[in-house]
Formats: C-alpha cells, structure tokens, sequence
C-alpha cells in the first residue's frame, strides 16, 4: 500500500510546495519609497500645533463626493479601517466651485451620529448629478436630500452660503498642498508618506501600501 502512495503524495507535494511559496513571496512585497510612496517628514508640524487632533491619525484620505473611484474605494476602506482598528481622517478636496461645495456638505455632516450612512449616500448623490446642473441645482439637490435625511433645510443653507466651515475648509487646502495632492483618493499614512496612485494597480494595493507603512 506504501509503495503505491508514496509517489502519489510526492507529486501532491510538488505541486503544492511551489504554491505555497508564492503566496508567502507575495506577502513580502517591497515597497519602495519614491515609488510607491513619498515621505514628508515634519511637513505639517505647524498644522498640527493648531490642530492636534492630527496626532491621532493614522490615514488621511484626500477624496471629491463627484469621483468615482472615491465612491468605489470608500467601502473598501472603511471595512480596512474597522478591521485594523485604523484611525481614519476624511479630507475632501476643494480644487474649485463644485468641490468647495461638495467640501461644505461634508463638514455638514462629519459629526453626525449617521455619519456613514450619510457619507454612502452623498456619494451616491453626487453621482447622479448632471453635468449641465449648476451650482444652484446642485445646492436644491443637497438641501433636499439633507432634508430627507432629517437635517433642516436652513442648516444646509448656512453651510452653503456662510462661512462656518471655513476653518475646515482652509485645513483642507493646507493639507492637501502640503502633500502635494494631485489625484482622488489619495492616502497620506502617519501624516508623512503620501501613497503614489500612478505606481498602483489597483485600489487594494493602497491599502497594501498602507499596511506596510503602518507596520514599519
């Protein structure tokens, strides 16, 4: 019975062995700096003496309610986060008009007790825009969407039309010029290394980069 076995298992194990060191090869990738990420060593100390908060960050995510792949990533990484326990800071970008406004209706809603239920849906939101609405369709869409989700008009209204959020806002342009954001989503890890999305294959190597970085 032995004899007839014993090749049988070889054979199992020849092909397995082999599979198996490429799983663990591929666990060990090298990420390199300049490459697949950039450091900014101390770029926001002074940011971070007005804002300490940032100290407890561990991922910033630079993002735009109006990108798509924002909207795709955005479950992806709220799941990596929960798992790995990840101190998440969402930055939205403002480049212009429509992202200035998409920035404000997130500030609207960054502290509510359904903040991800809100934040999965301006997204889905913003999607359906048209490229012909202006940014008054736009401000009717949000402010009637924010009502049916229990938040009063005149608090979208002030959050359009006033300067409450400029704090915020002005926070997010530093950062985003600091690390020297040019694309969404960009991760920013520890507040010093920014991931380089043009070295990536696809959003889950963010991620990989990230958890190197984090693991360092």
């Amino acid at each position: 019975m032995s004899n007839i076995t014993l090749p049988k298992a070889r054979i199992f194990w020849a092909i397995l062995l082999p599979a198996l060191l490429l799983v663990a090869c591929s666990d060990t990738t090298e990420y390199q700096k300049d490459k697949h990420y950039s450091e900014f060593t101390n770029i926001i100390d002074d940011v971070i003496i007005n804002h300490p908060e940032l100290n407890e960050i561990q991922v910033l995510e630079f993002f735009t309610y109006g990108c798509s792949h924002c909207k795709a990533f955005a479950p992806q990484l709220k799941k990596w986060g929960v798992a790995k326990e990840s101190n998440i800071k969402y930055v939205p970008i403002v480049w212009n008009d429509v992202t200035d406004l998409h920035a404000r209706a997130y500030y609207l809603i960054e502290n509510h007790e359904n903040f991800n239920e809100l934040h999965s849906g301006l997204f889905e939101l913003v999607a359906d825009f048209s490229r012909t609405d202006s940014m008054d369709d736009q401000k009717i869409k949000l402010i009637t969407w924010f009502q049916e989700q229990g938040i009063q008009p005149i608090d979208a209204l002030n959050a359009f039309n006033s300067t409450i959020f400029e704090q915020e806002l002005a926070l997010s342009v530093l950062l985003s010029k600091r690390f020297q954001v040019t694309s969404t989503p960009t991760l920013v890890v520890n507040n010093t290394y920014r991931i380089n999305n043009k070295a990536m294959t696809s959003q889950k190597d963010l991620l990989k980069v990230a958890e190197k970085i984090m693991a360092k």
